[in-house]
C-alpha cells in the first residue's frame, strides 16, 4: 500500500468535522475525513449538532445567520442530512 500524504486529518464526520474538512478543502488543502460509520453523520458532541442565532449580542447573531447559511449551501451541495427545527427559550 502506497503511502498517502494530507495536509490535515479530520476524526469525525459530524457537524463540525464535516464543516471543517470542507472548508479546509475550499482552501486548497488535501484533506482526510476520518468516520466511523459509512457516511457522515451525527452530532458533534460540543454543540449537539446546532446552529443557534441567538443572543442579545447583534454580531453573534450574525455570525449564527451567516453559519445557517452556510449550512444550507453545504446540504444542497452534498448529501449530508440538514433539518431545521424551532428553538423555545
Amino acid at each position: 500500500m502506497a503511502d498517502i500524504e494530507y495536509d490535515l486529518v479530520v476524526v469525525g464526520g459530524g457537524v463540525l468535522g464535516t464543516f471543517h474538512a470542507y472548508h479546509a478543502m475550499k482552501k486548497g488543502l488535501k484533506v482526510a475525513l476520518l468516520e466511523k460509520d459509512a457516511m457522515p453523520k451525527g452530532a458533534t458532541v460540543r454543540n449537539f449538532g446546532q446552529v443557534v442565532p441567538s443572543g442579545m449580542n447583534t454580531k453573534w447573531q450574525q455570525y449564527g445567520r451567516k453559519s445557517l447559511k452556510i449550512y444550507k449551501k453545504i446540504h444542497a451541495k452534498f448529501d449530508i442530512s440538514v433539518r431545521q427545527e424551532g428553538s423555545i427559550y
